[in-house]
């Protein structure tokens, strides 16, 4: 989406779209306010604000997530009630809408249930409990008839009459003797007892042992066998048995014999050998690897190559190869090279490197007579000796001085010419005589010469420089006008430059302008500053002007987790200059009446549940709701401090109404029952005990002095998780027997030390002892089996000691290496004697070869006549053939030539004679058979120096200097490319039903400018359609390059005018289009457009 930033644009359009599809601003003159719209115009769009400062709301509503009530209540009364974020006018309905307590105070009862609102309001006792189930703790019962209407049992301590009791009355406690009828008591259930008849008269004692849970009795678990139990619901153990666990560890090695680690006892050790190998032990980790001295008892022997930086040897022989990736160092009095060809990839070849006041260069022995190159000390010159030196063309920027100077038909002698530079001329030059004060030349040609200075005019028919070889034959003046000259074969004088240039090129300027202010750069005499603002620096070099982000206080890095909020300061510019985090919780902890606490991490869900029959919960609106089932179910004893019922109070059977207790089936009273006769029928209890009892089932509690199998008797249940008691008679709870297995198998594990590092120690149960390679040193694990080897290759090592040091064939000992059949030295080779080669090939590639010997001699020890060309071969790579500097053998002369031979194989070499410069020439004759090319040309008045000529191909931007001359070409090529632009590209496109592109036009492409688009305007004059058509995409460098206007820029499917500001930051290829595209919606498939038209302008400019 474009950034607009201008303040203020004048003339714009009173309905302005927000970018393709986007909002539309739209002034509504009629009533005199603006409209924020959806893209077609008439649906209105939120707005967003950071503050209304002033002036009248007319609005209907505000919003209730923004502090209003979203509606209009003008015209309602009631209350404002809010249900999930509406709001709305009417009544409260107490029934449904409200919860909680209302206090005493305020008028309510403070409670949620009837019996706590009694209690809260002091409201009497059992008027109103429910009739068939009524608990009365303490206080007393008047004026009620129990068992009026409906006898049942009643439990009493005392019963006290103040009257006369009405009915019958059998037995009491304290006189019964026996029951009426016996009765059969029988224990069943997860403990039993055979059926006993009890009729009061005597004690019963009932043997109840424990059903068989269907577990083998036994002893489970010991320090290899951890016990694994199955708990029924019951807490009892239905099935055991045990997983075997290991406390041994077996070790083995490459030798002795395998051996065994207890764990939690034992320690395993890893244990270097001195001066071979260490081991490091720290964080769970063995670490073993190769000292920093290593001494081998017998051979070491390597397989693959012997790599080094340091071996100090008396001697060192190699009958193999030696590579050497270092540097070598040869200090004894001669280096002997036997090999066919020495090859070396430097480019610099060095003698007398220790720089001696002495002869230096290079020997060829030819057929028994040395020939020598030579840079003689006394004359600071080279010196070729009495032998002739041939190549293609000699340059010299000096004199060549010599008995005589001949191209093979011109000669020069006895001081004809001297001085000259250089001197080419096709034709002839003539004139009464021609002379620099000492030559002179009065007819023929001259032809040859080096240098040629004169200081009266020189006529010549071409006029040839030494790099481009370009052929000058004119001089073009102001008259002759360079535009009619446009070519690389004339010379423009001084005033035919200034008068083209003054026409073709006017003052050029640059508008520049801002986020605010604008202004202009004249590019003749003004430089154009660009300075950085708040936050910003500037910096230029070169054609490039870099603007960089200034650092602001804040440390780069990554702040944020789940743990933590970062905490961040940003300054006007948007930046940050601080930040830091701020941690937050993401767990918490619960607990409850029974069971332990636990922890409810980030990521889970806490689930609270209720009981069946007894406790629901539900969850809405971010509230959790506990509450009783709508007829609940208590398994035990529910006790009130009263209960209150509208109707009567039963159990199903018992129904206490109107003052009696009726029907019951049970009844228990903490004070005195009276009654005529205190009996269940059956069951009659006298002293403490219950007799005669043939079941007994209890749904609440029971408690018991002892439990009895018949065999084992249970005295009690215990919680006890480290198992002290350790009794026959009491049962653990299920907790107790999995915390006392788990304190019991606790995580195993093994102690372990190495040569440093101190005693560490692995948990068997969680972590992995790692033992790794050190330097030099790989381990490998498979099956029970850990594999420690040396590496392949040994790297590092300070220094390496044994008896005898090989590789399977050369051997170093006693201070010498001997019987190697290749070398590789990755540091330096420093020879204290002799180095002789007597393979075929030296190959050295170091950077630089530096020689302190003086002479270098090749072929040495030659007897007989001389096969070879001798020499030094310079490859060239893919520059092309190879240069050759030495002694050719078939024409009996040095010779600077290129050749195809790559010194692989000796012989008579093919040769071409080529160029050779040097910064004079000085013998008793020299052979020129081609051209001489000048190294300067000096004039007679400003003294200028003239190295070569420039032509178009050059340019005169890269040659910006009083050095070279610019051919017209050259000039009018450099004039036409820096004149100015025309700044714009424009192009109309109308739907073909074919086109799904167009071109506005092509980018400039002139040297040394870089392009940017500054602004896109387009003119919908017929909005697009047809061909599934969606948007517009406009990219340079014909379609293939950087999107300048996407999508939402523009919307080609709406008639307007559309101006996109780019700010310059989109950089335009140059010789490239700039293409607009159609596109369907999924912004990849091309649309054929079938109506439209468009007129695309692109502004553009330059640096």
């Amino acid at each position: 989406m474009a950034d607009i930033k201008n303040f203020g644009i004048k003339g714009i359009a009173a309905d302005v779209q927000m970018g393709k599809s986007g909002g539309r601003l739209v002034y509504d003159a009629g009533n005199t306010r603006f409209d924020f719209t959806q893209s077609n115009g008439s649906t209105l769009e939120d707005v967003r604000f950071g503050t209304v400062g002033s002036g009248t709301w007319n609005g209907t509503a505000i919003g209730s997530q923004f502090g209003g009530t979203g509606q209009d209540f003008s015209s309602s009364s009631g209350v404002i009630k809010v249900s999930s974020g509406t709001m709305s006018a009417g009544s409260i309905a107490l029934a449904s809408e409200v919860s909680g307590t209302l206090p005493v105070a305020n008028g309510g009862t403070g409670a949620t249930s009837a019996g706590d609102a009694r209690t809260n309001l002091g409201l009497g006792t059992i008027a109103t409990q429910a009739s068939n189930n009524v608990n009365i703790d303490g206080g007393a019962i008047d004026g009620a008839v129990i068992g009026a209407a409906s006898q049942a049992a009643g439990s009493f301590t005392t019963i006290n009459a103040s009257g006369a009791i009405t009915g019958d009355l059998t037995g009491t406690a304290a006189n019964a003797t026996i029951l009426e009828t016996a009765r059969t008591i029988t224990v069943a259930g997860d403990t039993t007892a055979g059926a006993t008849s009890f009729d009061g008269s005597q004690n019963i004692t009932l043997t109840t042992p424990l059903a068989a849970s269907g577990v083998s009795a036994g002893s489970y678990g010991s320090s290899s066998a951890i016990p694994v139990i199955t708990v029924d619901a019951k807490g009892r153990i239905t099935a055991v048995s045990t997983a075997s666990t290991s406390s041994t560890l077996t070790i083995g090695a490459d030798s002795g014999s395998d051996d065994t680690v207890t764990v939690g006892s034992d320690t395993l050790n890893f244990v270097g050998t001195s001066n071979e190998i260490e081991t490091t032990v720290s964080d769970n980790q063995i670490q073993i690897g190769l000292p920093n001295d290593v001494t081998v008892g017998n051979n070491l022997t390597v397989t693959g190559s012997f790599l080094s930086d340091d071996i100090t040897a008396t001697t060192v022989s190699l009958t193999g190869d030696a590579i050497i990736t270092g540097n070598l160092t040869v200090n004894g009095t001669q280096t002997t090279v036997n090999s066919t060809t020495v090859e070396t990839a430097d480019a610099i070849f060095r003698v007398n490197s220790n720089g001696a006041n002495t002869d230096a260069g290079f020997e060829a022995n030819a057929n028994g007579s040395i020939k020598q190159i030579l840079y003689k000390a006394a004359t600071t010159q080279w010196d070729f000796d009495s032998e002739t030196v041939k190549a293609g063309a000699f340059t010299t920027a000096g004199a060549v001085t010599g008995g005589s100077l001949t191209d093979g038909t011109a000669t020069i002698s006895s001081g004809s010419l001297t001085g000259g530079v250089a001197g080419t001329f096709s034709g002839a030059v003539t004139g009464g005589s021609l002379t620099d004060g000492t030559a002179t030349l009065a007819s023929g040609s001259l032809t040859g010469a080096v240098n040629l200075t004169a200081s009266g005019i020189v006529s010549f028919g071409t006029l040839t420089d030494s790099g481009e070889s370009i052929a000058i034959t004119k001089f073009v003046d102001e008259s002759d006008g360079i535009g009619s000259n446009d070519n690389d074969t004339s010379i423009p004088t001084s005033a035919a430059v200034k008068n083209y240039v003054d026409t073709n090129i006017t003052a050029q300027d640059l508008d520049v302008a801002g986020d605010s202010g604008t202004g202009a750069i004249d590019l003749d005499s003004q430089s154009l500053t660009i300075a950085g603002g708040t936050g910003l620096t500037s910096a230029a070099s070169s054609q490039t002007v870099t603007l960089t982000l200034d650092n602001t206080a804040v440390s780069a890095g990554s702040y944020g987790s789940t743990t933590a909020v970062p905490v961040i300061t940003v300054d006007a510019q948007g930046r940050l200059t601080a930040a830091s985090t701020a941690t937050i919780a993401t767990s918490f902890d619960i607990g409850a009446d029974s069971g332990s606490d636990d922890t409810v991490n980030g990521g889970e869900k806490l689930t609270i549940s209720g009981t069946s029959n007894e406790i629901e919960t539900a969850v809405t609106n971010n509230t959790i709701t506990v509450g009783l089932v709508d007829a609940p179910t208590v398994s035990g004893t529910m006790t009130a401090g009263n209960f209150t019922t509208a109707g009567s109070i039963t159990d199903g059977a018992a129904t206490l109404s109107d003052g009696s207790i009726t029907g019951g089936v049970a009844a228990t009273f903490s004070g005195t029952v009276q009654g005529g006769t205190l009996t269940d029928g059956t069951l009659s209890a006298a002293s403490g005990a219950i007799t005669g009892a043939t079941n007994i089932t209890a749904s609440g509690t029971v408690q018991y002095g002892s439990l009895s199998d018949g065999s084992i008797t249970i005295t009690a249940f215990v919680d006890e998780d480290n198992m002290a008691s350790d009794s026959a008679s009491l049962v653990p709870t299920q907790q107790s027997v999995k915390a006392y297995v788990d304190s019991q198998v606790t995580a195993q594990d093994l102690d372990f030390q190495g040569d440093s590092g101190g005693a560490l120690a692995i948990d068997l149960d969680s972590e992995v002892l790692d033992i790794a390679g050190g330097t030099n040193i790989t381990t490998a694990g498979s099956g029970n089996t850990l594999t420690v080897n040396l590496d392949a290759t040994l790297s590092g090592l300070t220094s390496v000691t044994s008896s005898t040091l090989t590789d399977g064939t050369a051997t170093l000992t006693g201070g010498a290496l001997s019987g190697a059949t290749t070398g590789a030295f990755s540091g330096d080779v420093t020879v204290g004697g002799n180095l002789t080669v007597s393979g075929t090939q030296t190959s050295v590639n170091s950077t630089n070869t530096t020689i302190a010997d003086t002479l270098i001699v090749l072929q040495s020890g030659l007897t007989g006549a001389n096969p070879n060309d001798i020499g030094h071969i310079y490859e060239r790579g893919t520059d092309g053939n190879n240069g050759f500097l030495g002694w050719d053998q078939s024409t009996d002369r040095f010779m600077a030539a290129t050749t195809t031979a790559d010194g692989s194989t000796a012989g008579d070499l093919t040769l071409a004679a080529t160029d050779f410069e040097a910064a004079g020439l000085i013998g008793t004759s020299a052979t020129i058979s081609g051209a001489v090319s000048f190294g300067t040309l000096t004039d007679s008045g400003e003294s200028i120096s003239i190295t070569k000529f420039v032509d178009e191909g050059d340019t005169i931007a890269a040659n910006d200097n009083d050095t070279t001359i610019p051919t017209s070409a050259a000039v009018k090529d450099y004039v036409d490319n820096n004149g100015g632009d025309g700044l714009i590209l424009r192009g109309t496109f109308s739907a073909n039903s074919s086109d799904t592109t167009f071109n506005i036009g092509t980018v400039p492409n002139v040297t040394g400018r870089t392009y940017y688009a500054d602004k896109i305007v387009l003119k919908v004059g017929t909005a697009f359609s047809g061909g599934s058509f969606n948007h517009i995409l406009i990219k340079e460098n014909g379609g293939s390059g950087d999107t300048i206007v996407a999508a939402a820029d523009a919307d080609a499917a709406t008639a307007g005018s559309y101006i996109i500001e780019l700010d310059g930051d989109d950089t335009l290829t140059k010789n490239a289009t700039v293409q607009v595209q159609f596109m369907q919606s999924n912004g990849s498939t091309a649309a054929t457009t079938t109506a439209g038209s468009i007129v695309a302008t692109v502004h553009y400019n330059y640096v």
